[in-house]
């Protein structure tokens, strides 16, 4: 089996962010890579963007990445079943999930149904964090 890159802090905080949200027994993978086969509900992970924040324009970006939700179902009916719930209640949960300070963890702006490789039924998800730059010390 080949080793996976370590994700960046970025990917690897939003991936930290949404494991907890995630239904048990999804199978959660750090880049948009296409799997060989879909066993289980499998979310991918992928840097679709960055443009700055108007707000602070020479200090903060608004980083959007897709998630992927993918059903393992064949059948579309069966997937439709299967992810209808999972899908709204995932968003609910990016919603509702905040820090230790009370602030939304991460936003998400659309979710948007398509078929994944030839005949798997899945959601992107658009999620977007703000990122800052740190100098540093030398």
């Amino acid at each position: 089996m080949p080793t996976r890159k370590k994700p960046t802090r970025y990917r690897g905080w939003v991936m930290q962010s949404l494991k907890p949200l995630l239904p048990r027994g999804w199978d959660l993978i750090p880049y948009s890579r296409t799997p060989e086969s879909i066993e289980k509900t499998t979310v991918l992970v992928g840097l679709q963007n960055i443009t700055r924040l108007p707000e602070a324009p020479m200090s903060s970006h608004v980083t959007e990445y897709v998630v992927t939700v993918v059903s393992p179902a064949s059948d579309l009916a069966q997937a439709d079943a299967d992810l209808d719930d999972d899908i709204a209640d995932l968003l609910h949960a990016i919603d509702n999930a905040r820090d230790d300070k009370g602030f939304p963890v991460l936003a998400w702006t659309r979710a948007e149904r398509r078929v994944y490789g030839d005949f798997n039924l899945a959601f992107d998800i658009t999620v977007s964090v703000i990122t800052t730059s740190t100098p540093t010390k030398e």
